[in-house]
């Protein structure tokens, strides 16, 4: 690591050892691994401090990782602090699902910006979206974290900070088995001066709480869900999203072939489904159940 006082920043290098080849192609996408590293080192100014001045390096952060095409994975880590030489050790425990084809695709991670909030005494609450590029098309992750650690410490010197990270380099080399992260970071104050950003309350011990949109707004047409800081609609199948992502409309499976009526049969659209009806000859119609002519 390399603090440059002169752009703001520190340099953080990690290389991460016996990663099998059957997995390291896929985890060059994951810099939520390495989360609690630049953290805890991102160079801190406008009056805030990094992880690893709050909490002396001994903190449990977990954090969710969503792809855009449904896949999720957990990371939990566990920083136990310096040893004797200084060195900062943590241990990372990962469970979920990467989508299959990053491992044989061009990745490359986009510069992204990630929010930290004080939610409680020893808690904190952070999101990012971190894009990348795979194969040339701009794709956007969904990760939040939470972190704990001993309340006694403290907390942030603003309730909201903001970690910018930049110049995000990864790769895996299958000869050593090794993934290895290059990037920067730096800590700044929110946009509003460090106090609770838009989809916080500040409480009366002057941390931030979430607002649940869903349970005060109902935003939705259907399906709420809750989401730190914001909120996200969802549809019953045979619906989608409209271009407000609020309100869902009927999936039209026939217009878009999406169907499975077989040959012989026409498919007749309904809401949230559709119906597979006798194509009948001149003269002839479907009866009402659809599975004769009359």
């Amino acid at each position: 690591m390399t603090e440059n006082p002169q752009t703001r920043a520190t340099t953080i290098s990690s290389t991460i050892e016996n990663i099998p080849p059957s997995i390291g192609p896929l985890m060059k996408v994951l810099i939520s691994m390495i989360a609690p590293l630049y953290w805890s080192a991102a160079f801190p100014y406008d009056g805030t401090i990094n992880g690893f001045s709050l909490t002396k390096g001994v903190f449990r952060k977990e954090s969710q990782v969503e792809f855009p095409t449904g896949e999720q994975l957990r990371i939990t880590h566990i920083a136990r602090g310096l040893d004797a030489d200084g060195i900062l050790w943590f241990d990372i425990v990962i469970n979920g699902f990467v989508p299959e084809s990053l491992a044989s695709s061009d990745i490359n991670l986009q510069e992204f910006m990630e929010t930290y909030i004080q939610t409680g005494a020893g808690q904190i609450n952070a999101w990012a979206s971190p894009t990348f590029t795979k194969d040339g098309h701009f794709l956007s992750l969904r990760c939040n974290h939470t972190v704990e650690y001993n309340p006694t410490l403290g907390r942030q010197a603003k309730n909201a900070q903001r970690l910018q990270v930049n110049s995000i380099r990864s790769s895996y080399l299958p000869d050593l088995e090794e993934l290895q992260f290059q990037l920067s970071a730096s800590l700044q104050g929110g946009l509003n001066g460090g106090a609770c950003p838009v989809g916080f309350v500040q409480t009366g011990d002057s941390y931030c709480a979430d607002i649940d949109e869903c349970d005060l707004r109902r935003p939705c047409s259907h399906t709420c869900q809750n989401n730190l800081g914001s909120y996200s609609c969802s549809c019953p199948a045979g619906h989608v999203l409209a271009t407000d992502n609020r309100n869902c409309r009927d999936l039209d499976e026939c217009r878009l072939g999406s169907h499975q009526c077989p040959s012989g049969q026409e498919c007749v659209n309904t809401p949230g489904s559709y119906r597979c009806l006798l194509r009948c000859g001149p003269g002839f119609r479907p009866n009402a159940e659809g599975t004769s002519c009359e």
